[in-house]
């Protein structure tokens, strides 16, 4: 299993926003897009770049990998985000969500979902314009999206 490497002096620049997919394909060997996603989080790495995620997505990629019977691999998933100095954690909260709600609800005739919208508040709150995803959506607002 790849997990995000824990080196010391990296880089304040944030240079990859992590997605549910892209978690998936990471922690998930069998993945058809696992070796992409690694290749990806190596050279951020190699870069000595930071990670950003957030609240939301770890909701969302822990509930997709319990219902795919692929509970067991959810402390990799909190420990290679929530516990590494690599990886910023973007908590949503009240002004946040205000901001993610504005975006879902002037956005209704897309298929975003309301945790794409906290993911685009997110990004561009952070000035990051790559994600580590698997999700056309990302590309629809205007983002790139290194795996699909």
């Amino acid at each position: 299993m790849i997990l995000i490497a824990r080196l010391t002096a990296w880089s304040t620049v944030t240079d990859l926003y992590l997605d549910t997919g892209g978690l998936f394909a990471l922690l998930v060997p069998k993945d058809p897009r696992h070796a992409a996603a690694a290749a990806h989080i190596q050279s951020v790495a190699e870069r000595r770049r930071r990670l950003l995620v957030t609240d939301y997505v770890l909701d969302e990629a822990a509930t997709l990998l319990k219902v795919r019977g692929l509970g067991h691999v959810t402390p990799a998933l909190f420990s290679a985000t929530m516990d590494n100095p690599v990886c910023e954690m973007a908590w949503t909260g009240p002004e946040r969500f205000r901001r993610a709600r504005q975006l879902f609800e002037s956005h209704h005739d897309h298929g975003y979902s309301f945790t794409d919208c906290v993911s685009f508040t997110v990004m561009r709150e952070a000035g990051v314009d790559t994600a580590l995803a698997s999700d056309r959506h990302f590309v629809e607002a205007g983002f790139r999206a290194l795996l699909v």
